[in-house]
């Protein structure tokens, strides 16, 4: 009788081991199911813009720039336009925007490069002056805004004085 028992019990852990197993499994996929819908429900929350006033501003913004300017992001644009979140605009406004308004690394890198060319166009004019002239000294079909003189061959030559 004892033995009965003890198969008995044996069977009701094994019973309940499944049971367990079960449960786990059930309660696996719910809560996997759980996080996938959280997940998709915030995905779309925020690939919708907060405020419709503020898309529709976006959205004539990028209107206005690719009515003269159609290049890739245009086309993301015109074809995915209501899946554009606040991330993506920003991006698309800094990179089609830089040249815009005042930089002053850019007035900087100008007024750099404009001193630079005039210190080396004055330091250069004195050597630039004496050879035109020496090579329309040494031929006189020397032309000089090509830097070039027709030769003997009937071809046109660089002057290398």
């Amino acid at each position: 009788m004892d033995k009965h028992r003890v198969v008995g019990s044996v069977g009701a852990i094994q019973l309940r081991s499944r049971q367990n197993l079960s449960m786990q499994k059930t309660l696996g996929v719910a809560l996997a199911s759980i996080l996938f819908a959280t997940s998709v429900i915030a995905t779309s929350a925020s690939a919708q813009p907060r405020d419709r006033a503020l898309f529709e501003r976006q959205d004539r913004v990028i209107w206005n720039y690719c009515r003269n300017n159609w290049d890739d992001d245009c086309r993301d644009w015109d074809h995915n336009r209501h899946h554009w979140d606040e991330s993506r605009y920003q991006r698309w406004y800094r990179d089609h925007h830089r040249h815009r308004g005042f930089n002053p690394e850019d007035a900087a890198a100008a007024l750099f490069g404009f001193a630079a060319s005039m210190m080396g166009s004055a330091l250069t004019s004195g050597a630039t002056n004496s050879h035109v002239a020496a090579c329309q000294r040494r031929f006189r079909s020397y032309n000089p805004s090509s830097d070039t003189y027709l030769g003997y061959d009937g071809m046109r030559h660089y002057c290398r004085l």
